[in-house]
């Protein structure tokens, strides 16, 4: 058994790295209210003026910036940190916001500012590998992506046209993509914590929403279903092989299910009777079912004493990760090897 290696760069999240920490409420509320505070003390210092004034702006932004990151720094407790690191993240927007001329906002500068602001915030001592930060760098860089390769989609432009939201539609899909299978390789190499998962949220988003504007530009054809039920199936099967990624593996598993239903719709055409949906339907979902027993991942070791208590010991890494990795008797833990061969004594 081997210890996991952990970057200098990522040695202030120590075990957060690879173990992904339980939710706490205490942390998410303290959030959100980090959040209304910054938001609070941004809104009161613009006074009543109709004007927002750029210097005050930015001044507010700054400050609360400023304010939070010392809070990070100086309280080390989680709902401090969270609600700090929330907070932060709300200034970097609003410094970015002051920045861009108001009367003549771009969106790039925007967003270059912004997403630069994230990124420091992520690698600053205090703040470094935190996802939020990170999830927010990789929201600016999606957007800033499609800002270079379509023409007035972003600046809201009227004359756009169809074809910036579909070049739009398709770079997001491709982003997704891509974000997915970055988080895959880290949870590949255990990095499942704090570095991995930001890249399954944004990439989620973003596949979807660009497999949304790509579907409506197909139609509702068999095409389009189809391209539903392989993208759906592909996710889920990326959010089941690595740290059980449940969010990744169910949205991929609800796509499948939207596209069978228009595979169904198709088949029915406009004239279609009860009967005959509600058995194609049926049909439907006993084949997804039938479907599901042939692909089951493996989540459980081969060699089992029973099916429901698995013996415990080292197996092949059901991530497809190299090496081994122990089971408990009862789950997956973090410990593994690397040795190849034979499993480890």
């Amino acid at each position: 058994m081997t210890d996991h290696v952990v970057p200098p760069f990522f040695e202030p999240l120590g075990d957060q790295l690879w173990r992904r920490p339980p939710p706490s409420a205490r942390g998410a509320i303290a959030a959100v209210g980090g959040l209304l505070a910054a938001l609070g003390i941004v809104v009161a210092t613009q006074g009543d003026d109709a004007d927002v004034s750029r210097g005050v702006l930015a001044a507010s932004g700054l400050g609360v910036g400023a304010l939070a990151y010392i809070s990070v720094l100086a309280v080390p407790r989680l709902w401090v940190r969270e609600a700090g690191i929330a907070a932060a993240s709300l200034a970097v927007a609003v410094v970015a916001a002051a920045i861009v001329d108001l009367d003549d906002a771009s969106f790039t500068t925007f967003a270059l500012v912004a997403t630069a602001g994230w990124t420091g915030l992520y690698v600053a001592p205090g703040t470094r590998g935190r996802p939020v930060p990170l999830g927010l760098a990789l929201l600016g860089l999606w957007f800033l992506l499609i800002d270079a390769t379509t023409d007035g989609i972003v600046e809201f432009d009227s004359d756009a046209g169809t074809s910036a939201a579909i070049d739009a539609a398709a770079v997001s899909m491709l982003f997704g993509v891509a974000a997915l299978a970055i988080g895959h390789a880290y949870d590949r190499r255990g990095w499942h914590g704090m570095l991995a998962t930001p890249f399954f949220a944004v990439g989620n988003v973003a596949f979807w929403a660009g497999l949304a504007g790509v579907l409506a530009d197909i139609g509702n054809g068999a095409a389009a279903a189809a391209l539903a039920v392989l993208a759906g199936a592909s996710i889920a099967f990326v959010g089941s092989h690595g740290a059980d990624r449940r969010f990744t593996t169910w949205t991929g598993a609800l796509g499948v299910g939207v596209g069978t239903s228009a595979l169904v719709g198709e088949v029915l055409g406009d004239e279609a009777s009860a009967v005959k949906g509600g058995l194609l339907i049926f049909a439907a979902g006993v084949a997804l079912i039938l479907a599901a027993a042939l692909l089951v991942a493996p989540t459980t070791p081969a060699g089992s004493t029973t099916a429901d208590s698995p013996a415990a010991g080292w197996y092949p890494d059901p991530g497809g990760g190299p090496g081994f990795r122990w089971w408990d008797g009862s789950a997956w833990t973090d410990h593994t090897a690397d040795q190849a061969g034979d499993p480890p004594d």
